[in-house]
């Protein structure tokens, strides 16, 4: 079955490549725990009630997460697929950033406007809160994460510096869009329950740890889901066994 082995494989490339992760993800693991120092309450505060914390300070520092993200989505795509190592720190790619940043504002729009159309249809075709208005949204919100990842080749090919169309991702992943749904519902299963135990373990005994241990479900699961997305693209685009 090809989605376990994108699964299996995704935990081999960070399971055999630790060190090499360590060194590329530990700028932005960093930046979060600078986050947490400094906008800490904050985030005690808004996981307790349920909304999200404000404020310039919070904008800034995920600003600065941001940065750092992206620069390690592009040195880790860099060197699995092309073997690119830094030094004591990742390799460093301004332009390819630039590049990987509003491809990725392109396929989460994409993505998002599939949602927003279907919810739309749904809101209004139905007379009242049922079954077949979750059902609905729930079709809105999976046809979303499979259009992510359908189109999500072209993420790491920006990161490569090869210029892939939206076009050309639908179709080297067009024989495998039920594998590449299933991989992503799996990380987003994963992510959410993560998540969710992190809130309940903050909120009913240590608010400090549980915060700490809630920033860090956030980044193990965006290193999860970068070597989730280097495995489709070496798959689905250059053809690599796995």
């Amino acid at each position: 079955m090809i989605s376990w082995k994108i699964i299996v494989h995704s935990l081999f490339l960070l399971r055999h490549n630790f060190k090499e992760a360590f060194r590329v993800f530990a700028p932005l693991g960093a930046a979060m725990g600078l986050g947490l120092y400094i906008g800490g309450p904050d985030l005690i505060r808004s996981l307790h009630s349920g909304f999200t914390a404000q404020g310039s300070m919070h904008h800034v520092m995920l600003l600065v997460c941001t940065f750092f993200a992206i620069w390690a989505a592009v040195a880790w795509h860099r060197f699995v697929l092309l073997q690119e190592r830094g030094g004591a720190f990742p390799a460093f790619h301004p332009r390819l950033m630039v590049v990987y940043f509003g491809k990725s504002l392109l396929v989460l729009g994409c993505a998002l406007f599939a949602c927003v159309i279907i919810g739309f249809v749904v809101i209004a075709y139905s007379r009242q809160v049922d079954v077949l208005f979750f059902a609905g949204m729930a079709a809105a919100w999976a046809t979303g994460l499979w259009l992510f990842y359908r189109l999500s080749p072209v993420l790491p090919a920006a990161a490569l510096g090869y210029p892939m169309r939206l076009e050309q991702a639908w179709r080297a992943t067009a024989g495998k869009s039920a594998a590449l749904f299933l991989v992503g519902l799996l990380l987003m299963v994963c992510h959410l329950l993560g998540s969710a135990a992190v809130i309940i373990f903050f909120a009913e005994i240590h608010r400090l740890v549980g915060a700490g241990l809630f920033v860090m479900v956030q980044l193990i699961s965006l290193i999860w889901g970068l070597c989730i997305l280097t495995t489709i693209y070496g798959v689905t685009v250059e053809g690599r066994e796995i």
